[in-house]
């Protein structure tokens, strides 16, 4: 069980690092910057997802936010290929729970359009598919009621 937790911690150290793009593991700016965005409800995929767009800076003063865009500049990896590598890592489209039931209700009453497109949809979830970017979008409004939200694999 020990050897676990080490493989564990290795391994989401690697994921966490490619995720942000970041040349080396940083334990303080990512528990940070998961606590944030625990405390702001900030939606997981799209954020490290749009993390990918912003371009390394040199010029950014050290008590900025952002200081370690610095880094980035840094490495050996172009703008281009960090965002290849994160977008690699980061899906543009995930499975959400709304996005079934409204497959779900649509097939109950016989058109499985929406099933058909959400399974060709979930074959390259890293790939930009274009005329599906509604898919990669928050959940609507109704999404967050008892039912929809709160699925788990038991419902």
């Amino acid at each position: 069980m020990e050897r676990y937790g080490t493989r564990f911690m290795d391994d989401y150290q690697v994921i966490m690092t490619k995720k942000l793009g970041l040349p080396k593991y940083n334990k303080q700016l990512i528990n940070k910057l998961l606590t944030n965005m625990a405390v702001d409800k900030v939606d997981y995929t799209n954020f490290f997802r749009t993390l990918s767009n912003i371009k390394a800076d040199t010029n950014i003063p050290d008590e900025e936010l952002l200081v370690p865009l610095k880094s980035l500049s840094t490495s050996d990896i172009s703008d281009d290929e960090r965002k290849t590598s994160m977008d690699g890592v980061n899906p543009k489209y995930i499975l959400r729970n709304y996005l079934c039931q409204t497959a779900i209700d649509a097939a109950e009453t016989g058109d499985f359009g929406e099933v058909n497109r959400l399974l060709k949809l979930v074959e390259r979830p890293f790939d930009e598919q274009p005329g599906m970017e509604k898919y990669a979008r928050l959940p609507p409004a109704w999404a967050y009621r008892p039912g929809v939200c709160m699925l788990s694999c038991s419902s």
